[in-house]
């Protein structure tokens, strides 16, 4: 997911078209493609059709506001790093923007090192979030692959039932879930119930903390 060097989108967004133009250059001339819009609505519409890999927005524009625009692009499916810049920001505004995800915050005229040092900041870490999506997506297509029998073990297994503890809970013998642990640890390339809890928990469901051992036995 991580973006081609030979096209590096930058998303500038503010309300003056000189400042605009004046981003618009020094962000081009330093190597990336600029795609400038003066309206927040028509950035996030450009946004959620799957341009731009970083966000270098106004925080003061009428209508959506910079921090309301880095909230709407959150709520989006994909990861977008935003450097914000501002005439007047004051301490919460840059907190905010800050917890919300912001690579910097800075403050207008910017110098043009210190918007290049922001961007190249704002596109490691895009690469560094694209990787971990991709690496989700990939363990939740293991979770997949599994029967609807094997993820009601699995979702057993991880949350520290025993063999015996889940035969009882599904009602089937022990004898079988050991079969469909060897067959849901086979489809999910796992080797230990460590790798299991592992898993589980890059993936946000429910796991208590990963035991230090083997599998139980009789796995």
């Amino acid at each position: 997911m991580s973006a081609p060097e030979a096209h590096r989108e930058v998303v500038i967004v503010d309300d003056d078209p000189s400042v605009l133009r004046a981003l618009t250059r020094q962000v081009s001339v330093s190597g990336y493609v600029a795609c400038p819009f003066k309206d927040a609505n028509d950035a996030l519409l450009y946004l959620r059709s799957g341009g731009g890999q970083c966000l270098l927005v106004d925080l003061n524009m009428p209508g959506m506001s910079g921090l309301d625009l880095q909230l709407r692009v959150a709520e989006g499916d994909r990861p977008l790093p935003v450097v914000f810049l501002s005439g007047q920001g004051d301490v919460r505004s840059t907190v905010q923007a800050m917890r919300g995800g912001a690579i910097d915050f800075l403050e207008k005229p910017v110098e043009v090192t210190e918007l290049v040092r922001a961007i190249d900041a704002a596109f490691v870490k895009y690469a560094e979030l694209s990787a971990a999506m991709d690496a989700q997506t990939a363990l939740a297509g293991r979770l997949s692959r599994l029967t609807v029998r094997q993820r009601e073990v699995f979702d057993a297994v991880v949350t520290g039932l025993s063999n015996k503890e889940i035969a009882r809970d599904l009602r089937i013998s022990e004898r079988t879930v050991k079969a469909h642990r060897h067959g849901l640890m086979q489809r999910l390339e796992a080797r230990t119930l460590p790798d299991l809890v592992n898993l589980a928990n890059q993936l946000g469901l429910v796991a208590p903390e990963a035991p230090s051992g083997q599998p139980e036995s009789d796995a």
